[in-house]
């Protein structure tokens, strides 16, 4: 899977004639979940002429870009800054989704140290389930896992729409046709 997405960033990675408008290069950094910021460069995408030249959506490949980009900073992050695992917990991880995708990405050792606190966490929280009557630790245990509004998922959004609004912007400073 490692390999797979390596091949997919080198895939994305822009030609030279492919490169961002000159307004677009001086992307805001987005805020995240919990004030954790992604690097400014995480959200590009091609531009319209590019995007035209290729079979790829630039919308769906600046997602997979800032997805790939974002995983390979948070799984080192994860394994060698305490305040980075804290921060992991506190947010209760990422979704089903991004939890694979991280694992695709980082080391075994990587998840063998980042992962412990979260685990605590839910171990905590699911100890708070004993003695409850079945609908209610139904209820609570949703509370406690994860769901689709993880720190990954907001920069998926946050990227969608940057990379809608560089399509669009560069479309109408050209002049061209919808895309």
């Amino acid at each position: 899977m490692v390999g797979r997405l390596s091949a997919l960033r080198s895939a994305l990675a822009a030609p030279s004639e492919g490169q961002l408008p000159a307004v677009a290069t001086a992307l805001p950094t987005p805020t995240l979940v919990r004030g954790t910021a992604a690097p400014a460069d995480v959200l590009v995408a091609p531009s319209p002429a590019a995007a035209l030249k290729s079979s790829t959506c630039p919308v769906c490949a600046a997602i997979r870009r800032s997805t790939f980009d974002f995983l390979c900073h948070w799984q080192y992050a994860l394994a060698t800054d305490k305040a980075s695992r804290l921060s992991h917990r506190a947010d209760g991880g990422f979704c089903r989704r991004h939890t694979w995708e991280l694992e695709a990405v980082a080391s075994p050792l990587g998840i063998c140290v980042g992962y412990p606190t979260l685990v605590e966490r839910f171990a905590e929280e699911a100890a708070g389930l004993a003695g409850l009557p079945a609908t209610a630790a139904a209820v609570r245990l949703g509370t406690i896992l994860p769901d689709a509004s993880c720190r990954l998922c907001a920069l998926e959004r946050e990227a969608s729409r940057t990379a809608l609004d560089l399509l669009v912007g560069d479309d109408r400073a050209t002049g061209g046709g919808s895309y």
